[in-house]
């Protein structure tokens, strides 16, 4: 969490020295996101149904609006999805080159990285806001599968561009709007969603925070000979602050 506060005070002072004199409008955010995972995923033959833990993650994101005609808005993020699981095998396994036998305990340990370049346009911009985009979504990570005796791991890394659009509504009371935000990829073989509602609050001194609730579908066939299909979601908060 530490990298993750020097990454937002350096983003906030250096954007502050860019919007003294132009007429742009910058947001970075940082927040913990505490998901759980629920789903399988392969490396070979065997699906692999292990029960893992919920986890808390650290996001971290930055966001500009300008006023440059053609041009698109930018918004980044970064998530870090870190989780353990474990049980008994109940039949044989193949996971990679490695194989594990019926009955034992296995240990599963999953860590995946989603870096978000959202480009977009603000179609509408009134009480009610509307964007629309592309997200590229940079995906990276690795799967451990042990026992006792034995472990396998499987690496991914693959970049993965996806439909965006965002909706915010403000509301009666000054700084206060619901927001929703979702990615979409469905190509048949791969069908990858990102989706988040969230009530935010903004100060009108900059400062701010959101509380939502975040879901990512996973469902992929042969990414670097890994498959998954598999849902990762939970609520998350953010602060802000926005210049």
């Amino acid at each position: 969490m530490k990298k993750y506060l020097a990454a937002f005070a350096l983003i906030a002072l250096t954007t502050s020295a860019f919007a003294e004199d132009e007429p742009y409008s910058f947001k970075v955010e940082i927040g913990t996101w505490n998901h759980g995972f629920d789903g399988y995923y392969s490396a070979g033959p065997d699906n692999i149904n292990l029960k893992h833990e919920d986890e808390s993650q650290g996001v971290v994101g930055f966001e500009i609006i300008h006023q440059l005609p053609l041009i698109p808005n930018l918004k980044l993020r970064h998530t870090e999805i870190d989780t353990n699981g474990g049980g008994s095998a109940s039949t044989e396994i193949v996971f990679g080159d490695q194989t594990f036998t019926a009955g034992t305990q296995l240990n599963s340990v999953i860590d995946i990285r989603y870096s978000d370049v959202i480009m977009f346009y603000r179609v509408i911009d009134t009480f009610f806001q509307v964007d629309v985009g592309i997200t590229t979504k940079l995906v990276d990570g690795e799967i451990k599968l042990s026992n006792s005796t034995n472990s396998r791991l499987e690496r991914f890394a693959s970049p993965v561009t996806m439909g965006y659009v965002g909706f915010q509504l403000s509301t009666p009371v000054d700084g206060l709007s619901l927001d929703a935000h979702g990615s979409l990829l469905d190509i048949g073989v791969h069908n990858i969603s990102d989706y988040s509602a969230q009530v935010s609050y903004e100060h009108a001194s900059g400062f701010g925070a959101n509380l939502g609730y975040r879901v990512i579908n996973l469902k992929v066939d042969g990414l670097d000979g890994v498959d998954a299909d598999a849902t990762i979601d939970g609520a998350y908060l953010n602060l802000s602050y926005a210049m």
